[in-house]
């Protein structure tokens, strides 16, 4: 379980980074998820309200759900827009390591979330699965390549072990 909390943390910090990147220069990014780390509270109402103050931007009236940890989201990311009102164009990921992920990105109630802090409009929302595309890449090659599995298997292996080399 210790393992699985490790690699559910470094994922989702590379998804932060990444996301960040991804929105370009001035963006901001942290971590949401549970078990809670950026300095986010451990209690949920409060972590609402503590990413608000670092959004900048107001609270909803929307339910109090203290059976909540993460509201499905485990990293949030956002820029400011130049504008007189505190605007900002925000990231809602939800980060997965399962192989069936297609239900996991129903986990971020948008509507729920615009209740609980008054985004402006409404914030795009993400789904993060690490080597998936990948994956896919390497079934398709092998599925195309089944008569020389072993040489592609080979090379496959030679390059792996290359990388590890080189890191």
């Amino acid at each position: 379980k210790k393992l699985w909390n490790t690699a559910n943390l470094i994922m989702d910090r590379l998804a932060r980074d990444a996301i960040r990147e991804y929105i370009g220069s001035g963006s901001t990014a942290l971590r949401f998820a549970w078990p809670v780390s950026d300095g986010r509270p451990k209690d949920f109402t409060e972590a609402i309200k503590w990413l608000a103050n670092r959004l900048d931007l107001e609270l909803g009236a929307g339910p109090n759900n203290p059976a909540k940890k993460d509201g499905g989201v485990d990293v949030v990311a956002w820029r400011r827009i130049r504008d007189p009102r505190s605007k900002c164009s925000i990231v809602l990921a939800q980060c997965t390591f399962q192989t069936d992920f297609k239900h996991k990105a129903r986990d971020i109630f948008v509507d729920q979330w615009m209740s609980w802090i008054l985004f402006g409009w409404d914030p795009s929302v993400a789904l993060v699965v690490p080597f998936f595309l990948s994956g896919l890449m390497f079934t398709l090659l092998f599925s195309a390549g089944a008569r020389s599995i072993q040489a592609l298997y080979f090379w496959d292996l030679t390059g792996a072990a290359t990388g590890c080399v080189l890191i």
